[in-house]
């Protein structure tokens, strides 16, 4: 058998290539998808943050994440600048959580971070994170998805969040904070095409 290794496949007439690979392998096909920025394993930790992430190089970034939690997880979710969170008062949110049968909506401004996730008894938390525009100096915003579910057994929940910062700052980084946990954080950069 045969292995071909390149990093540029394109058509003989094309000005450029149609499918680039990056060094970890990752396709991205006519500059448009998303492109993998970093990936953070996380033992026994209770924050992790990432600094550098946000860039110009993309307007809007997916970050991803699976935990499993020693104790109830209650995840948040703060911008950096130059390696410091930003702690002001300065997150607003609405968000819908479902537990069983249980729906509650609720909005909390001018808070110091994000909800990111149900409150209660579950331990194991997957996520989905899209925050738009973190590195212009305009409001940011997130759009959040999350579920949550006890692996020793019990009731399930999730949580969607929809939130701005007030401020018009340029952030590169993020921190995301809850109870100690072991899992995996990914962070993706939503490429245009340009």
């Amino acid at each position: 058998m045969s292995t071909l290794k390149t990093a540029n496949l394109q058509h003989p007439s094309a000005a450029s290539p149609a499918i680039v690979l990056d060094a970890d392998g990752n396709a991205t096909v006519a500059g448009m998808g998303l492109v993998h920025i970093n990936t953070t394993t996380i033992t026994s930790a209770t924050a992790v943050s990432l600094d550098s992430v946000f860039t110009s190089s993309y307007r809007n970034y997916l970050i991803v994440y699976d935990l499993v939690a020693s104790t109830t997880a209650n995840p948040t979710l703060r911008l950096r600048l130059s390696g410091t969170d930003n702690t002001a008062s300065e997150y607003d949110q609405q968000y819908i959580l479902s537990s069983s049968s249980t729906v509650v909506a609720g909005a909390s401004n001018a808070q110091t971070s994000w909800g990111i996730a149900a409150v209660g008894d579950r331990l194991y938390t997957t996520a989905t994170i899209d925050i738009f525009r973190p590195n212009l100096a305009a409001p940011t915003l997130l759009q959040a998805s999350s579920g949550q579910s006890n692996i020793n057994g019990g009731s399930s929940g999730n949580r969607t969040t929809t939130g701005s910062h007030r401020a018009s700052t340029s952030f590169d980084g993020f921190t995301v904070a809850f109870s100690t946990a072991t899992g995996s954080l990914s962070v993706y950069g939503y490429s245009n095409g340009a």
